[in-house]
């Protein structure tokens, strides 16, 4: 199964009088969250499924996502919230591996995102930052089976300036 991981793009800043959870996406992160979306539909990356985190600005980067691949509203998941579960998450995907789902966008945050990805590639830990995602950036793992502990093979890892440039905006 192809698991694409995405950072939300850039939000409204911290300290405005705002809920973390209540931050939206900023005029230049919807724009950024659309050349996202635009890059992996360029590429040729489709998913069956989209989950987000519960935050504001994770729902609309998902939003935009989903917008570009025509397929249905993203799910929340709380395990890609600011309560980040990798256990959960490796429940979820596994359910997922079970059903013969062949891929899948997880839509989430810094650092828990790259954490999880260094996980799931064998990165020891404390070593994340060798897995860096940057606000609108993406990365795909590929996980053949579900096993303990879950494990996957890094396709690619695109920062936003990348992905602008495969959406023809760079």
């Amino acid at each position: 199964m192809k698991v694409i991981f995405v950072r939300h793009a850039q939000a409204e800043p911290r300290g405005q009088g705002l809920a973390d959870a209540d931050r939206r996406l900023v005029k230049e992160g919807r724009q950024q969250a659309r050349i996202t979306a635009k890059a992996l539909d360029a590429i040729g990356e489709k998913v069956e499924l989209v989950l987000t985190s519960p935050l504001a600005r994770a729902r609309e980067t998902a939003a935009e996502l989903v917008n570009i691949w025509k397929i249905e509203e993203p799910q929340d998941l709380p395990a890609l919230g600011t309560d980040f579960d990798a256990r959960e998450m490796d429940r979820t995907l596994v359910e997922l591996l079970d059903k013969g789902t062949s891929g899948i966008c997880l839509v989430g945050h810094a650092p828990t995102l790259g954490d999880y990805i260094a996980r799931l590639i064998g990165v020891k830990a404390g070593l994340s930052e060798t897995v860096d995602l940057t606000k609108s950036g993406a990365g795909c793992v590929e996980i053949e089976k579900p096993t303990k502990p879950l494990v996957g093979t890094l396709k690619w890892l695109l920062r936003r300036d990348h992905l602008a440039a495969l959406a023809g905006k760079g």
